[in-house]
């Protein structure tokens, strides 16, 4: 199984699948699907963000919602199982209101049967 983290331009909020968002940037990431509450995994969501600061850097826009996960990536390239993600709302590609990062390995841990 391989994971990566993704930066999306959300063009509908309304439409909360990736699959209807813009894919901006993706990443590969290197991890241990046995061992996702490991601290390589606690690490990778810390460097989320900055990967994530990187990529936008390059997306000037008026205004933008984007979002960035860090997934397990379906056959299709997708992400399939989120382990974080974070929102951030764009303004001329400096970020104008921040989320804050949401730890979502349990769902994956309990999908995957992991630990």
């Amino acid at each position: 199984m391989d994971f990566g983290y993704f930066l999306y331009r959300i063009d509908h909020p309304e439409q909360r699948i990736h699959a209807n968002w813009t894919l901006l940037a993706f990443a590969p990431v290197p991890l241990d699907p046995t061992a996702l509450t490991d601290s390589a995994t606690t690490t990778a969501i810390e460097d989320m963000t900055t990967w994530a600061a990187a990529h936008l850097a390059e997306h000037h826009r008026d205004y933008d919602l984007v979002n960035i996960c860090l997934a397990s990536v379906d056959e299709n390239g997708d992400p399939e199982y989120v382990l974080a993600e974070r929102y951030h709302v764009m303004l001329d590609g400096s970020p104008l209101e921040t989320g804050t990062t949401v730890d979502l390995r349990h769902r994956a841990v309990v999908a995957l049967g992991a630990a």
